[in-house]
């Protein structure tokens, strides 16, 4: 099984309130890309009481990482069995998930279309815009009360869905998360180079010029 679309597969590398989502959204709105948001996927999972959302429930909430691995390797060979080029955001997080995926990778036989994109930002920038941040859970649209606003209060440009706030998008927990990111998920990036494709992004330029940037990978 091997990939023969001619776009480039994506891993996204970084923090939370880093840009991943507004790339995404471009992405798969405009290239017709398929996202493969480990987060987003447990949320279905969880909203529609499905099998997996269940078992999620008898465990606590808690998603162990045979879970979280088995959901990511199908939706990647799904997407090569499609023909269809993928972006793979928020995971891996850790050692033990950049294995597993590397080697997903090489099964598959893709590994020469994958890039990593490294969204480089600091933590001040990152609080400020999660603090701000409002989704649309329709269609995945990411907006900002200051630095994206909608233009009509709470409601998604693009498919006029309610928008709100993620659970956890709160200042306490998006430290934890970024401590967590700099400690475990942020040296991945060195090890991918020695194997794949990194592309940095400063992502700290306006949405405008992030598209812009976007544009040119493919």
């Amino acid at each position: 099984m091997t990939a023969t679309t001619s776009k480039p597969n994506f891993v996204l590398m970084g923090p939370p309130g880093c840009g991943k989502g507004t790339f995404c959204f471009y992405m798969t709105k405009q290239k017709g890309y398929h996202q493969i948001c480990l987060g987003d996927i447990i949320r279905y999972h969880k909203k529609n009481n499905t099998d997996i959302g269940k078992s999620i429930a008898a465990k606590g909430g808690f998603v162990d990482d045979e879970l979280a691995f088995g959901i990511i390797e199908q939706e990647v060979k799904d997407a090569v069995k499609s023909n269809r080029p993928f972006i793979v955001d928020g995971f891996p997080r850790t050692v033990p998930a950049y294995e597993f995926l590397n080697k997903v990778f090489q099964d598959l036989s893709i590994e020469s279309t994958l890039t990593f994109i490294y969204f480089d930002i600091d933590d001040a920038s990152c609080i400020n815009r999660i603090d701000k941040r409002q989704v649309c859970f329709d269609c995945s649209a990411v907006f900002n009360s200051t630095t994206r606003i909608p233009k009509k209060e709470l409601t998604c440009d693009h498919c006029g869905g309610k928008l709100d706030v993620r659970d956890g998008d709160d200042v306490a927990a998006t430290v934890k998360r970024l401590a967590f990111y700099r400690e475990n998920t942020e040296p991945l990036v060195e090890t991918a180079k020695r194997k794949f494709k990194v592309i940095r992004i400063d992502a700290t330029a306006p949405v405008e010029d992030c598209l812009k940037t976007y544009e040119l990978l493919t």
